[in-house]
């Protein structure tokens, strides 16, 4: 059985994806229980592919196979289809992640699998900054301060787009939580009087004391924690920094 995941908004697809994923590997009833694997264009061979497309298991269990972006690599991809007809009879269960597909691949997939999602990306919603190519990591850091989810969320694929690295957006919403953590206990003072208790800058200050009203202290303390296993998660290659953004960006 095969089933696709795909379109250019990949952090919606990909939170369908684990909700798949999840449900599938907790279901209680024994005889309905899989195996994961996952499977990336790094890690792709082809008699071990193959091991998983025919290995049945007793009492029920199937294998259930989670391919992310293969279709990336010819090679690869070109294997898959020349195996397609067998992946759809297979009692195990191929998961198909991708973000852009060839007209072509995504006809001969839609023909063969038992369920299509296609996630669409968002309407564009950026300011006229955006517009005139001036994105930088502050327009991310202010659209996150202000809880704008959508904006945030565009700002930082097209920050991705341009080749900004994922560690150093990391760095600059890590220092925008620490920094809207440092001014919340001195919301009812002054900009002036907080940029000359932390020795940050006036402007610095001000903006900060602005935003900071749009968080309570233990939501701040949250973000703190969540981006530390991000960190922690993608160290041990559990998921990708700029997946774990996305997921920290969309539940604001």
């Amino acid at each position: 059985m095969i089933i696709l995941f795909f379109g250019e908004d990949a952090a919606k697809s990909k939170n369908k994806l684990n909700e798949f994923v999840s449900a599938l590997l907790n279901k209680k009833n024994d005889t309905l229980k899989s195996s994961l694997f996952e499977i990336e264009e790094e890690n792709f061979n082809e008699p071990f592919f193959k091991n998983l497309l025919n290995s049945h298991h007793l009492f029920g269990e199937k294998n259930l196979v989670v391919l992310k972006k293969i279709f990336e690599n010819k090679e690869i991809g070109d294997f898959i289809i020349k195996n397609i007809e067998d992946l759809k009879s297979s009692e195990n269960i191929f998961v198909f992640f991708e973000i852009s597909l060839s007209k072509e691949i995504l006809e001969i997939l839609k023909k063969y699998s038992a369920k299509v999602l296609e996630f669409k990306k968002p309407k564009n919603i950026l300011n006229k900054q955006e517009k005139k190519g001036g994105l930088t990591l502050f327009n991310l850091t202010d659209a996150f301060a202000q809880k704008n989810q959508k904006t945030a969320w565009l700002i930082l694929q097209k920050l991705l787009m341009q080749g900004i690295s994922e560690e150093e957006i990391f760095w600059k919403i890590f220092w925008q939580i620490k920094m809207l953590s440092a001014v919340k206990p001195y919301q009812n003072k002054n900009s002036q009087e907080v940029s000359e208790e932390l020795k940050i800058h006036p402007f610095v200050a001000g903006k900060s004391l602005a935003a900071a009203k749009r968080f309570e202290t233990n939501e701040l303390q949250n973000l703190s924690q969540k981006l530390i296993e991000i960190y922690k998660n993608n160290r041990f290659n559990k998921i990708e920094l700029s997946f774990g953004l996305e997921q920290l960006i969309l539940n604001l």
